[in-house]
């Protein structure tokens, strides 16, 4: 049931973060091409995690986290990987994009997952039996949209120097 009252806030975040009210952002043939190369990278930093994963799982090693948390990993860190690669690379931002209302979204998203996690570790779900639970993705979800705004503050610092010379 959560998945599904995500995604439906989810579709309003997306509609709402572009100025024309739609759902899918436009891009420039230049972003689309550096956005191209963002999936290449975050699919094969995926595919080198899920390795990784078969690997412990084949050598039976013993790591503290559910099977659902251990495959969602490597998803949150490809998205991270796509998402830095197009902010440096000038492909984050879509023709249509409002730009204050994405950073709203990403500082409010961002914060609800830190403050989730937080919340779930104070209160004793975050670790169980030696196990990370589910809400550990919450924390790496936050600190996926702290990089994120950090690589855009870099990549807004390097554009606003290079106009200056």
């Amino acid at each position: 049931m959560g998945i599904v009252v995500g995604l439906i806030i989810a579709v309003f975040i997306l509609k709402a973060m572009n100025k024309d009210n739609k759902m899918k952002t436009e891009y420039d043939e230049m972003q689309e091409k550096v956005r191209g190369k963002a999936y290449k990278y975050a699919f094969w930093t995926m595919a080198a995690f899920e390795t990784l994963m078969v690997i412990i799982e084949a050598l039976e090693i013993k790591v503290p986290f559910s099977g659902f948390t251990l495959h969602v990993i490597p998803i949150i860190i490809a998205a991270c990987v796509h998402a830095v690669y197009s902010v440096m690379n000038g492909a984050y931002i879509g023709l249509n994009t409002n730009v204050k209302t994405t950073f709203v979204a990403m500082v409010v998203i961002g914060a609800i997952n830190i403050l989730v996690a937080i919340l779930a570790f104070a209160n004793g779900f975050m670790i169980k039996d030696g196990m990370f639970g589910d809400q550990f993705l919450n924390l790496l979800i936050g600190l996926m949209f702290v990089i994120i705004g950090v690589a855009t503050f870099i990549a807004k610092k390097k554009n606003a120097e290079a106009e200056e010379e």
